[in-house]
């Protein structure tokens, strides 16, 4: 399991599969955030397809402690079968979910404002999926006196930040003049 610190939060980035080999790994991972201090973990299940019964009990016996210990634990990014899975074992109550795409988009957002000196404005972010595959498009402005090559350098720093950032297949970053109709 992959771990990202945005802000004061960790985002645990889950496997494919979470099932009985990896949910002790899981639930020990969780558990490690908390001991070294961490009070806010956000569970991104953008990659994840299966969780089974193991699974399921190893992130429920991680939550008690997290509480326990005075932190939160939210998810994101739950495919429709994954969420159902939570829902019917009744967790729904007890988990906060936050809405994939604004999820997302917030993440976004925090990070293109990082970046705000490299480009004059956004005229928009498109999240797309195709298939299995979610792809972020982004329409950035920037200063029409710079030369392309410093355009591409400022789309290149801002892509390689938010791939490092984002659970996605593919972030694209689309020069635009003007907002961009559905964006």
């Amino acid at each position: 399991m992959e771990i990202k610190l945005i802000g004061n939060v960790r985002v645990a980035v889950f496997p494919p599969r979470v099932e009985a080999a990896a949910a002790e790994e899981i639930k020990e991972a969780l558990l490690t955030i908390v001991a070294t201090g961490g009070q806010k973990i956000l569970c991104d299940f953008s990659r994840t397809e299966v969780v089974a019964p193991a699974g399921l009990k190893a992130i429920v016996a991680a939550l008690h402690r997290i509480h326990q210990a005075g932190g939160q634990m939210a998810f994101s990014m739950m495919k429709p079968d994954v969420r159902e899975l939570f829902n019917e074992a009744g967790l729904s109550q007890i988990f906060r979910y936050y809405d994939d795409e604004e999820a997302l988009k917030v993440t976004v957002l925090k990070e293109l404002a990082a970046h705000f000196a490299h480009y004059t404005d956004l005229h928009g972010v498109l999240l797309q999926r195709y298939g299995e595959k979610l792809t972020v498009e982004i329409y950035l402005e920037f200063d029409k006196n710079q030369l392309m090559g410093q355009v591409q350098k400022h789309l290149d720093t801002i892509r390689a930040a938010l791939t490092e950032k984002l659970a996605v297949d593919r972030v694209l970053i689309i020069p635009a003049a003007q907002p961009v109709e559905g964006a």
